[in-house]
C-alpha cells in the first residue's frame, strides 16, 4: 500500500498532464512537463530518504506528523482545532506550531503543517503520497509562469 497509492496518484497526474488543455504550451512538449513532474517526484523521494536516514526526519517529518495531529483534531475535536488554528491556542502535541517571533508574524511552518493536514484527506496517512501531491502542485504552477 505504501508504494501502490503513490504510484496510482503519479499515474493519474501524468494522465492529467498529458490530456489536459491546461498544460498545452506551444513551445514545450507535454513529455517535457511529464519529465519535470517525474524529476520533482524523484527529487522528493531522495529528499525524504536523506532526511529520514541522515537527519532523523527533520522538518519534513515534523510537518507531516503535525499535519496528522491537526487532522485528528479536526476529525475528533473540531472546536479545539478552530481554537488552535484561528485563535492561536496552545496545543502541547504540536511541536513547532508556536513561533519564537512576535505573535503578529505568521509562522511559515504553520502553513506547511496545514497543507499536510489538507493532504491527509487524500493520502490515507502515507508520507509518499504527500511527496507526489506537492510535486504536482509545483508542476501546476510551472505553466503559469511561461
Amino acid at each position: 500500500m505504501q508504494f501502490l497509492i503513490p504510484l496510482a496518484y503519479f499515474c493519474f497526474f501524468v494522465f492529467v498532464i498529458t490530456k489536459s488543455s491546461f498544460f498545452f504550451l506551444a513551445p514545450i512538449a507535454r513529455r517535457w512537463l511529464v519529465f519535470v513532474f517525474a524529476a520533482k517526484v524523484l527529487a522528493g523521494f531522495v529528499l525524504m530518504y536523506i532526511y529520514t536516514y541522515y537527519y532523523d526526519g527533520g522538518d519534513l517529518q515534523l510537518y507531516f506528523n503535525n499535519g496528522n495531529i491537526l487532522f485528528d483534531l479536526l476529525c475528533h475535536h473540531p472546536s479545539r482545532f478552530c481554537d488552535v488554528v484561528f485563535c492561536n491556542a496552545y496545543e502541547p502535541t504540536l511541536r513547532g506550531w508556536t513561533s519564537y517571533f512576535h505573535q503578529w508574524y505568521y509562522n511559515d511552518a504553520r502553513t506547511m503543517m496545514l497543507v499536510n493536514m489538507l493532504f491527509r484527506f487524500f493520502s490515507f496517512g502515507l508520507f509518499n503520497v504527500h511527496i507526489v501531491l506537492i510535486s504536482c502542485i509545483l508542476c501546476l504552477y510551472f505553466p503559469l509562469f511561461l
